[in-house]
């Protein structure tokens, strides 16, 4: 066994959580389809944010579970090239499908009284860029921390 600690921005590769990095799929596609859902949502006159379209967070974590293995598996293949579109049109286009869906047919409102019409898709947008803003932000504290 190893007991050696390894130092801090070493050269040696972290082994992430398959279980965190499927979460972390979910939560940026879930983003992206609630930034199409919420506006279409808006565009129909509604008000509040349709909550089903950030549950659909709890399906897509074993969803890009299986997905991040299988797309280690076409890598391997001769035919990654060929397959690479497509294979992310499959999974893309069906999570902004679901969420429109969702968004249009069964939107779980909440908020109602406190968002107007639009503000579900203001504040989808403005979560996605505080968030942006935050990644920077933690990046070049750590840059500065470093040197």
């Amino acid at each position: 066994m190893n007991d050696q600690k390894i130092p801090p921005g070493s050269d040696r590769p972290q082994r992430e959580s398959p279980f965190l990095l499927a979460l972390g799929m979910a939560v940026i596609m879930t983003w992206a389809s609630a930034s199409t859902a919420t506006l279409i949502y808006a565009l129909l006159g509604r008000t509040g944010y349709p909550l089903s379209v950030l549950l659909l967070v709890v399906p897509l974590v074993p969803f890009y579970a299986w997905v991040m293995r299988k797309e280690k598996a076409l890598q391997a293949g001769p035919n990654w090239d060929r397959q690479k579109d497509k294979f992310l049109a499959v999974v893309i286009f069906p999570v902004v499908v679901v969420a429109v869906m969702l968004a249009v047919l069964a939107p779980v409102p909440v908020l109602t009284n406190a968002l107007p019409t639009g503000g579900a898709f203001g504040a989808t947008v403005a979560s996605a860029v505080v968030i942006v803003i935050a990644i920077i932000a933690r990046g070049q504290w750590r840059s500065r921390r470093e040197h």
